[in-house]
């Protein structure tokens, strides 16, 4: 008995030091970046592990926390992650429309910036407590592009996301977090610091990519 006692205390600190180590690494590994004029982008499955969509990659970092041995993020252990891609499929292209329009009929509801910086100093977590709902909120819109904070209640994430429809080529930047991995602010910083290298690509169509 005391020593089933014993190996259970043993695995407790263990596990107590696992998360301490986890929770106190803010460390970021970038997993993958090109200039904007560049042509070798890859495929998602070659920076993350995720059901493909027929995506390619510009730029991807996670927490290094979530880099398996083969250099590869694991989104499902992430509390972090920055992505920018950009698809050619319809449906996709489809959807960013019919947001693109729906944002632009709504703008008058837009956040005020006012508020949007009151959240700087938030975790993700300190924001789902004080968010009184779901659903992405519109923080700017413009002729062929839209920026939406999305704070998902269920699933205990915030992320901010840039989609620009240019053509048939639809961009999409993410910038994702959970937990007090980083701040609103922090996520904001970084959102702008990729928009300002990524937004106005040359226009480069790619095929070959696989969607499950």
């Amino acid at each position: 008995m005391h020593l089933f006692i014993l190996i259970i205390l043993i695995v407790s600190i263990y596990l107590y030091i696992v998360y301490l180590n986890r929770s106190g690494d803010r460390s970021v590994t970038e997993l993958f970046s090109i200039e904007p004029g560049s042509l070798d982008v890859v495929t998602i499955d070659k920076v993350f592990i995720t059901d493909p969509q027929a995506e390619y990659i510009y730029h991807a970092e996670i927490d290094t926390n979530a880099v398996n041995r083969d250099g590869i993020g694991e989104l499902y252990k992430a509390r972090y992650f920055a992505l920018v891609s950009v698809s050619f499929e319809d449906d996709f292209r489809e959807v960013a429309l019919h947001s693109l329009e729906y944002n632009q009929e709504n703008e008058f509801y837009a956040a005020d910036e006012s508020v949007l910086a009151s959240f700087y100093p938030l975790s993700p977590s300190a924001l789902i407590e004080q968010a009184p709902s779901s659903g992405p909120w519109l923080l700017y819109v413009d002729d062929d592009w839209f920026i939406e904070l999305h704070i998902n209640l269920d699933v205990n994430n915030v992320y901010f996301i840039y989609t620009e429809i240019n053509g048939q080529r639809c961009t999409s930047i993410t910038v994702w977090a959970e937990g007090d991995f980083l701040t609103i602010g922090d996520m904001h910083s970084k959102l702008n610091q990729l928009i300002r290298k990524y937004e106005d690509m040359p226009y480069h169509r790619f095929t070959g990519a696989v969607r499950v």
